[in-house]
């Protein structure tokens, strides 16, 4: 019968794991703060990911971190 060790650093489907991991290079995102950030409207264009008047426009590599307004009912739609 075979000895599985699972996380151990010899085992082979660890370390293939680990060497495609490494291989893999994280996403380049951009990390955003919204000043002034009304209902949204700009960060959801940087963001992308949806679709108006018929064109989709894809997901682009921005988060929204933060967005602060100081109007209630833009807060609330947001």
């Amino acid at each position: 019968m075979p000895h599985y060790d699972c996380g151990h650093r010899d085992n082979p489907a660890v370390r293939a794991i680990r060497r495609k991991n490494r291989d893999r290079k994280p996403p380049n995102r951009s990390r955003i703060v919204s000043l002034f950030a009304g209902c949204g409207g700009m960060d959801l264009g940087f963001l992308g990911g949806f679709s108006a008047l018929g064109d989709y426009y894809p997901h682009l590599p921005f988060d929204v971190v933060a967005a602060i307004d100081h109007d209630e009912r833009a807060i609330e739609t947001y």
